[in-house]
């Protein structure tokens, strides 16, 4: 199983992410769609598309965190993926995965099966 990164405000459970539903488009009537799962990224760096965890990065707070967790695929999006979460692999604050970017530690949680 595949880990996945997202960033995230502090507290928020594995448990609360797994009910969570992403919205993921809308339809040509203008009707929302969601899937089960939350927005997340393949890569430590958070570089899966267009900007940094979907530009969360920037808006974050240094206390929000970055949660690496085990999941399934459900769809891609534009900057990233909608994954399913199964069981939390470990929390950083901002500014420690900041820290773990710079001196290539965050490559060690990246896990490909």
């Amino acid at each position: 199983m595949k880990n996945y990164f997202r960033i995230q405000e502090p507290g928020i459970s594995i448990e609360e992410m797994k009910a969570h539903q992403t919205l993921v488009d809308v339809d040509d009537n203008g009707e929302e769609i969601y899937e089960a799962g939350v927005s997340c990224c393949l890569s430590p760096s958070g570089y899966d598309g267009g900007s940094c965890f979907g530009g969360a990065w920037d808006a974050a707070d240094e206390n929000w965190e970055i949660v690496i967790f085990e999941g399934h695929i459900v769809s891609q999006l534009y900057d990233g993926y909608v994954v399913e979460p199964v069981q939390e692999v470990a929390r950083f604050t901002k500014s420690e995965w900041r820290t773990k970017i710079e001196d290539m530690s965050a490559w060690e949680y990246e896990k490909w099966q």
